[in-house]
């Protein structure tokens, strides 16, 4: 397992759950396949990767952490799944946008939601009460990052779920920009994407404004909102950001 941050209560849960099911399986030294993310996520997939040839399945905390990872094995020319298979956890938007597309946890948001509501009024009414937990069940969502066959698999679990956010963007810097491009596509419309899709093109301002119909100016008007949405600063950069990190990425 890789990226559990000692301060994030969601990563202790995925923790938790993940020393359980190693423990109910019977493997051994679980512990010591725990790459924490104490002093920054790259030091906690640097130290994985020196070892990496130990292992041939990865769990990651959440599914920027398991981009990232992404990331670098391509870098280094290691076939996923074949060689080694991924999970992350979440279920963003951002799995079906690498390549390979990412195995992950999807966790029911709604559900969490709605069970906090009812945790805050049971707690309101009963003011003898410290502390309460809602359990409820998650599914995996298979994808090309594992060879598994969900037939073969239980792909319904259950745990406990805290509702702290899955990333901090203070600590985590490295990943960032991983975070910026996956928030910014909720946040952007058909005409922006159909802008980014020019962008990875390498298609100049003339003929983004043309494909999209929308005037120069509005155009530069638009760059400049994915710009700061993504954190990037131009065209260039956005583009090597989005091929390194999301090469499938839907426009």
């Amino acid at each position: 397992m890789i990226g559990v941050n000692p301060q994030v209560s969601t990563d202790q849960s995925h923790k938790e759950g993940y020393c359980q099911a190693a423990h109910e399986l019977g493997l051994h030294d679980y512990e010591a396949s725990i790459f924490y993310n104490t002093v920054g996520i790259t030091k906690a997939i640097d130290a994985f990767l020196n070892v990496r040839h130990n292992y041939d399945a990865v769990v990651c905390t959440n599914d920027f952490v398991a981009v990232m990872l992404l990331s670098y094995l391509n870098d280094l020319d290691v076939k996923v799944p074949d060689e080694l298979a991924v999970t992350g956890a979440g279920n963003t938007d951002c799995c079906k946008w690498t390549s390979p597309t990412l195995t992950s946890i999807d966790i029911p948001l709604e559900t969490a939601g709605k069970s906090a509501v009812i945790l805050y009024h049971t707690l309101c009414d009963n003011p003898h009460l410290t502390s309460l937990n809602s359990k409820f069940g998650y599914d995996i969502v298979y994808r090309g990052s594992t060879k598994i066959d969900p037939q073969d698999k239980m792909s319904s679990l259950a745990g406990y779920q805290s509702f702290t956010p899955l990333l901090d963007t203070d600590y985590e810097s490295d990943m960032r920009p991983i975070w910026n491009i996956a928030n910014a596509y909720s946040m952007v419309d058909d005409v922006d994407r159909r802008i980014i899709g020019g962008i990875l093109q390498n298609q100049p301002n003339s003929k983004l404004a043309e494909k999209t119909y929308i005037s120069e100016s509005t155009l530069h008007y638009r760059l400049n909102k994915l710009y700061k949405a993504t954190g990037t600063s131009g065209k260039s950069e956005l583009r090597e950001l989005l091929m390194k990190y999301f090469p499938n990425y839907n426009f």
